[in-house]
């Protein structure tokens, strides 16, 4: 899962919306429970955000992975040296 720098949440390079508006998080459920549907826990994914990101994007998405029983690593994007 990627959160660009004004908060558009994409799942691979598929562009999902706001990272906080309700239809987004109801498709990042929906594809998340595709994606878990019939493979064993742990499942864990990758939450790659820009430093940018204001952490109010980042924290519905953390939720809603949390809701889903679905571990994640935090990387946080460095700005370009």
């Amino acid at each position: 899962l990627v959160i660009d720098e004004s908060g558009v949440l994409y799942i691979g390079k598929t562009r999902i919306g706001d990272s906080t508006e309700e239809e987004s998080q109801t498709v990042l459920k929906d594809r998340v429970m595709q994606w878990t549907r019939g493979k064993n826990q742990p499942w864990l994914v990758d939450v790659e955000a820009d430093e940018k990101v204001d952490y109010g994007s980042i924290v519905p998405v953390i939720a809603r992975l949390k809701e889903l029983d679905v571990s994640m690593n935090l990387v946080i994007r460095p700005k370009p040296k």
